[in-house]
């Protein structure tokens, strides 16, 4: 009954039930559980079948890459022997035909020949007794040549057949080998192109991370030199710190000595000025001197004060000098101190740089070596097959010489 004649059969309660907004549904029922669980079994094998085919998959790929290469001149030469067999048979075949056809034509001339003579000696014959012995011979020489023509053509047809049927039998043996080798040749092609579309993507791949790691590396020995480069900087910095040290306290040395130097030379020559200014001016006020002489002494004076003056300028000049000098000093401490700082942060920071780029080397490392057993195992492979191919040149050297067999029997 179908869906629509169900509906149609039903009553207007159990219509109001299907469309009450209160019906619960009803509970999954045991076999519909054990149904739904034995499909997801079922799911869940074809999954893992599906992952053994790939895997089967992957590995006929892997075969048929050296199928393709191995077989193809296998294949080409079985076709070449076929031609060449074929060709020494056919032209053998002409040859025997065309000496059987000559001896045809000879026996035909010498039977034609002999039936003449067997009719010329009949009529002799009538005339000259004791001839009817050399008819009888002729005659019989005539049957024993028409045996033998009947033998050659019976022994040609028989070569032939067996020529031929040894033809046909080595064409449907090579047809079917070649056919099936092409058929195989065929299939791993086809397999061979979607192996060679994964491993031109896997090669791009390979490619792509090996050029990242020379990078990496490059800037790996470039990072390590820019630290060896800020690591002889900063060995460095303390010493020529201590070298500015050294000089600047040993120039302001100097500077404080000579200026101490040049302050006691002074006021040892103002003192002596005062000292003689003094005793002028005593003498003067006891003894009037002349205007003139007073006046040079108070020049002297004069030039002492000035003279006095200039050295203190000169003395404050080289003070304020000095201590610029100290304040330049502290200054190139600081800034030294802040590009050790800077160089520290720079080294911690390639640091941590170089600790990045070796995690990142060493995954290449590993990349390549995984990438190394799995050339490993391809190798192993082909040395599998190589094994096969060997076997299956051997009897392909078997066939050959059968081959020749049958060319030898032809």
């Amino acid at each position: 009954m179908s869906f629509s004649a169900r509906r149609s059969a039903e009553s207007p309660h159990s219509k109001a039930r299907l469309k009450s907004p209160k019906r619960t549904p009803p509970p999954v029922s045991e076999s519909s559980r054990g149904e739904l669980e034995a499909a997801h079994n079922a799911c869940h094998a074809a999954k893992v079948e599906l992952h053994a085919a790939t895997t089967t998959i992957e590995m006929l790929q892997k075969r048929a890459r050296t199928v393709e290469t191995e077989h193809t001149k296998e294949i080409d030469e079985l076709r070449t022997a076929l031609q060449h067999s074929s060709a020494d048979a056919q032209t053998r075949l002409e040859n025997a035909n065309g000496r059987l056809t000559e001896t045809e034509e000879s026996y035909r001339a010498e039977l034609k020949r002999v039936v003449v003579e067997k009719k010329g000696l009949e009529v002799e014959a009538a005339k000259v007794p004791g001839l009817e012995a050399r008819v009888q011979e002729l005659n019989q020489s005539l049957v024993d040549a028409a045996t033998r023509v009947r033998q050659m053509e019976a022994q040609f047809s028989k070569a032939e057949l067996s020529s031929e049927h040894a033809i046909d039998e080595v064409k449907n043996k090579y047809s079917a080998r070649i056919e099936e080798l092409s058929t195989a040749l065929r299939d791993a092609r086809i397999e061979m192109d979607d192996v060679r579309a994964t491993q031109t993507s896997g090669s791009a791949r390979l490619e792509a991370e090996q050029s990242e790691r020379q990078r990496i590396e490059k800037k790996y020995f470039e990072a390590r030199e820019t630290i060896d480069e800020m690591q002889a900087v900063i060995d460095e910095i303390p010493r020529r710190i201590s070298d500015a040290r050294d000089e600047s306290i040993s120039m302001a040395q100097h500077t404080i000595t000579e200026l101490r130097e040049t302050q006691a030379r002074l006021e040892a020559d103002k003192q002596a000025i005062e000292l003689e200014y003094n005793r002028l001016r005593r003498q003067t006020e006891v003894h009037p001197a002349n205007p003139v002489v007073l006046d040079q002494l108070r020049a002297q004076l004069d030039e002492c004060e000035k003279s006095l003056s200039a050295a203190r300028a000169e003395a404050d000049k080289n003070r304020t000098e000095l201590q610029r000098s100290r304040n330049d000093q502290g200054s190139l401490v600081l800034e030294l101190q802040k590009k050790l700082q800077e160089a520290v942060e720079r080294v911690d920071k390639m640091a941590g740089e170089k600790a990045k780029m070796e995690d990142t080397v060493q995954r290449a490392n590993e990349t390549a070596e995984r990438s190394a057993s799995r050339a490993k195992d391809a190798s192993a492979a082909l040395e599998a097959l190589k094994v096969e191919y060997a076997q299956h040149k051997a009897s392909t050297k078997t066939m050959e010489t059968e081959v020749i067999q049958l060319r030898g029997r032809a």
